[in-house]
């Protein structure tokens, strides 16, 4: 794979990732407004407050899974090498959530693991030849 074609693809993973934490950050503030105004429009303080627990709990759920993916979006467009560890990672968790998840996972493990990602991630680590003596 070319260079050009290896720097196209990691900033399609690193916009995917800030795609889908758009989507997470988003869904967890409709939700948490949502829950929230039911429990207004029910005029009723018990379930005002149920409704707001429970629009917390799913939004902070949703936001203790977004903020993670705009960091790992971030991170690949800033080349950060930890970046591409926290990305693989996401990648993995997204294969269970077929089928988007699992295509996008397949996408993002296939383009962090292939040969140039180290070299452009800064991860090169020398290593011994077999069968060589050291000082």
């Amino acid at each position: 794979m070319r260079q050009q074609d290896f720097d196209l693809h990691i900033k399609v993973v690193a916009w995917l990732h800030l795609l889908e934490s758009v989507l997470y950050i988003g869904g967890a503030v409709l939700l948490m407004v949502f829950f929230s105004g039911m429990g207004i429009m029910a005029d009723d303080p018990e379930a005002l407050g149920i409704l707001t627990l429970a629009g917390s709990c799913f939004g902070g759920f949703l936001l203790l899974i977004g903020v993670p993916v705009a960091l790992a979006g971030w991170g690949l467009l800033k080349q950060a090498t930890w970046s591409r560890i926290l990305a693989m990672v996401l990648a993995v968790l997204g294969l269970f959530l077929f089928p988007i998840g699992t295509f996008v996972g397949i996408y993002v493990i296939w383009v962090l693991t292939s040969p140039p990602a180290a070299a452009y991630f800064g991860d090169l680590v020398e290593s011994d030849p077999v069968g060589s003596a050291g000082p």
